[in-house]
């Protein structure tokens, strides 16, 4: 087993702390979290405990790492990452992150990108030699953002959208710095 990357050194990070999904989350908003993200139907009780406990026996190779707010138990952040293992590289591994989202009253916080470490140093961890995150998730994020930026022109909205760039900005170089460590491994 994989040791869980530890991300989280000053108090106020202490608050909103990186870990593994759990059979609770469900009932902590975990489901509806990703409704902000996509299409996800009702899931019920006895569906999500089946899909937790097959994605467990994947181990480290499949990984859904959420943040809790600990002041209201709500689940406000998430993201999951798949090992694929490869023939190329010498048998090697790649890291695929995926179904990254940060609850509407939370951004700001920087925990999509709290996420995207801890799944970043998890493939590290893990051995692959590349990692990807699904552009498209990014540019349909960048797509929202820009939409937003043309229904909307008060001041504070315009402060949100440029926050918002410059977390797409943020993860883009984020990935390009993890994938190099990751060719350098």
């Amino acid at each position: 087993m994989v040791p869980v990357p530890n991300n989280n050194s000053s108090s106020e990070e202490q608050k909103f702390q990186v870990r593994k999904l759990q059979i609770s989350d469900k009932n902590k908003g975990f489901i509806e979290l990703l409704r902000q993200l996509t299409i996800c139907d009702s899931v019920s009780d006895k569906d999500f405990e089946d899909r937790f406990r097959e994605l467990s026996a994947l181990g480290d190779d499949h990984i859904v790492s959420v943040v809790e707010d600990e002041s209201s138990g709500k689940i406000i952040a998430t993201g999951s990452i798949f090992i694929e293992k490869k023939f190329l590289r010498n048998c090697g591994k790649v890291g695929h992150i995926e179904d990254v989202a940060v609850d509407s009253n939370a951004r700001g916080l920087k925990l999509g990108k709290k996420i995207i470490a801890f799944l970043t140093e998890h493939a590290h961890l893990m051995g692959c030699y590349k990692l990807i995150l699904l552009r498209q998730e990014l540019e349909d994020f960048e797509r929202a953002v820009n939409l937003s930026s043309m229904t909307d022109k008060s001041q504070m909205q315009e402060d949100i959208i440029s926050g918002h760039k410059q977390f797409v900005k943020a993860i883009m170089e984020q990935i390009i710095h993890a994938e190099k460590n990751l060719e350098d491994t």
